[in-house]
């Protein structure tokens, strides 16, 4: 996202309502590409708030690695983990709403399981169905 956009979502969430309405209204292109951002960022927070309520730090650390995992790339033995790979513990405690200590004790476990592989920040899955397990997808309706 450019600074510019920024500045333009910090100035809207920033001044009076009206101000905001009628500034939307005066440039739809813009409309156009905020109001569907907004909503997007919207569910993601939903979203996040529902994960913290109804699930524990395992299944929501599970489901953030799988969220990032490439499960197309079926040449290699293991499935690469993208983006999040080279996160430290500390950051992926952030992204799950937990604390560092949390996620490494539950990084931990789930290379004991043989879950994932966690290496000198690289991560891969070794078994994505017990990953699956983990993110309770097979119990969900």
């Amino acid at each position: 996202m450019s600074f510019l956009f920024r500045s333009i979502i910090f100035f809207l969430l920033s001044i009076p309502l009206p101000h905001a309405r009628e500034w939307i209204e005066e440039h739809p292109e813009f409309n156009r590409a905020f109001l569907p951002y907004l909503g997007e960022q919207m569910r993601h927070l939903e979203s996040f708030g529902q994960s913290l309520v109804f699930h524990d730090t395992t299944t929501r650390l599970a489901n953030l690695i799988l969220k990032h995992t490439d499960t197309c790339d079926t040449a290699q033995e293991h499935y690469p983990v993208k983006l999040i790979n080279t996160l430290s513990h500390e950051s992926l405690a952030e992204m799950i709403g937990s604390v560092r200590s949390v996620v490494s004790t539950q990084m931990q476990k789930l290379k004991e399981d043989g879950i994932v592989i966690s290496k000198r920040r690289h991560m891969a899955v070794e078994n994505l169905e017990k990953l699956m397990k983990k993110c309770d997808l097979f119990h969900q309706t």
